[in-house]
């Protein structure tokens, strides 16, 4: 399901580059840019 514009993000929680766990709650207030990409080996 994909949030519609202006609704909160989900509550998701990701790693960083370096492994370190990232939480998008702990960002809210602040302008967020995600950049995903597919790692194929």
């Amino acid at each position: 399901m994909r949030p519609a514009v202006g609704e909160p993000a989900p509550a998701i929680q990701l790693s960083d580059a370096l492994g370190n766990a990232w939480r998008m709650e702990d960002q809210r207030g602040r302008n967020v840019v995600l950049i995903f990409h597919r790692h194929i080996h």
